[in-house]
């Protein structure tokens, strides 16, 4: 094996497997208890990018984002997103044209999408999560695709602005996301995406607990990685 980011062949252990289930969809939740299980994780001696080295097949770990069902998100987390996402548009917005078309990666419930058409964005949504895409859908009105980005229309391209909150983590081939991103956006457009530092302070403080270490996060950022991709 060698790190997906710099090819090195020096690659090391972090942190040994926790996980007595293996993989499954009800871990893969948003609200749920199972977070704290993992595989293994490594770390690259080269560049420092930190991975899961899961056992799970791309097409298998699809297969469980697509079976989430999540109904406790609307007890627990919505109005916490909502404050978030709300939060996220304001801070960025000088970054980004007054208007044009927006594509949300890894939509969820479609609550960012909501934030955006208030501030009169043509908006898109793609969710792997079949209950979750169906609740965008409710939630916006706007075009939901259920899947990932593979599965966007090949004429849908020319975006102002591709968001993907909290998404990058969770790819199987990041990187090949990023290029294919790169393909769908408009000459200047724009790329906002959240993802762990893991380089700031409450990761190195925490280590091992750090409680973002989780099952469904394949790969763990930080500034240096990000802008080597």
């Amino acid at each position: 094996d060698s790190c997906v980011n710099c090819n090195s062949i020096f690659l090391s252990e972090l942190y040994p497997e926790k996980s007595s289930l293996g993989s499954q969809s009800s871990t893969y939740k948003l609200t749920t208890s199972g977070h704290r299980l993992h595989n293994k994780i490594g770390i690259c001696l080269e560049c420092n990018l930190i991975f899961n080295d899961t056992t799970c097949t791309a097409n298998q770990l699809l297969g469980m984002y697509s079976d989430v069902v999540d109904k406790d998100y609307y007890s627990y987390l919505l109005h916490a997103r909502e404050k978030t996402y709300s939060y996220n548009l304001k801070k960025i917005r000088s970054y980004l044209p007054l208007s044009g078309k927006l594509l949300d990666i890894g939509a969820y419930c479609g609550v960012f999408m909501r934030a955006a058409n208030t501030k009169g964005y043509e908006v898109i949504g793609i969710e792997p999560s079949k209950w979750a895409s169906n609740e965008a859908r409710k939630n916006t009105g706007d075009e939901v695709i259920c899947g990932t980005l593979k599965d966007l229309r090949e004429d849908a391209n020319n975006f102002d602005i591709i968001t993907m909150w909290d998404v990058l983590e969770h790819l199987s081939d990041p990187i090949g996301e990023l290029k294919d991103i790169w393909l769908r956006l408009k000459p200047g457009g724009v790329l906002v995406l959240s993802t762990m530092n893991m380089m700031s302070w409450f990761p190195k403080i925490t280590k091992e607990s750090y409680p973002w270490i989780l099952d469904m996060h394949l790969y763990y950022f930080n500034s240096y990685t990000l802008t080597s991709i």
